[in-house]
C-alpha cells in the first residue's frame, strides 16, 4: 500500500507542474504575500482544522511495537511525515497562486476544480482520472486508522482483533 502511494503521489506532483505549465496566465505569486496578514491568532484558530489532515505523528506510537528496528524506522515514518507535509504545503500553494480569496470561499475543492478546466485531445477529463488516483492515499489512510481503532478496542476490551474489527466497521 505504501509503495503505490509513493508512486501515486509523485504523479500527483506531476499533473500539479502540469497544471502550472498549461495555465501560466492564472498564475499570480502575489498572493502569497503579505503572509501572516491576519495575525498570530487567526492563524492559531485555523491550525487545529489543518493538523486533522497532517495525521501520522501519533500514529508512529502505534505502529512502534510491530517494528523489527525501531530506531531505524522512526527515521523512515519521520521523512515519511515531512513527504506529507511538503506535499501538502506545495498543493495548499500551488491553490493559493490559483484562486483569490474570494473564489477560496466559493469553491468546496479547490485543487479537484483546477483539474476540471483541464484537458487534452487524448484526455477529456482529467480530474476524474485524478479522483481514481487519489483512492489511493484515502484507503491506505482508512486503513492505518482501522487498524489502530481494531488495535485499541482489542486492548480495552480484551477481545479477538477480528470481532475488534467487525464492531468498528458497524
Amino acid at each position: 500500500i505504501s509503495r503505490a502511494f509513493l508512486f501515486f503521489s509523485f504523479l500527483f506532483v506531476g499533473l500539479i507542474f502540469l497544471l502550472i505549465i498549461v495555465y501560466p496566465q492564472d498564475v499570480h505569486f502575489g498572493r502569497l504575500l503579505p503572509i501572516g496578514s491576519k495575525g498570530f491568532m487567526e492563524i492559531l484558530k485555523a491550525s487545529p482544522n489543518a493538523f486533522v489532515s497532517l495525521i501520522g505523528f501519533e500514529l508512529i506510537l502505534f505502529i512502534m511495537p510491530f517494528l523489527k528496528d525501531p530506531k531505524k524506522s522512526l527515521i523512515v515514518l519521520s521523512f515519511a511525515n515531512l513527504f506529507t507535509v511538503i506535499l501538502y504545503l506545495f498543493l495548499f500553494i500551488t491553490c493559493v497562486i490559483y484562486f483569490s480569496g474570494m473564489q477560496f470561499s466559493l469553491i468546496q475543492e479547490p485543487l479537484l476544480y483546477l483539474f476540471r478546466g483541464l484537458s487534452f485531445e487524448f484526455i477529456e477529463k482529467i480530474d476524474i482520472i485524478f479522483l481514481s488516483f487519489w483512492i489511493v492515499p484515502i484507503s491506505t489512510t482508512l486503513v492505518i486508522q482501522l487498524f489502530n481503532a481494531s488495535l485499541g478496542v482489542q486492548k480495552l476490551f480484551s477481545i479477538q482483533r477480528k470481532t475488534s474489527v467487525y464492531l468498528i466497521s458497524f
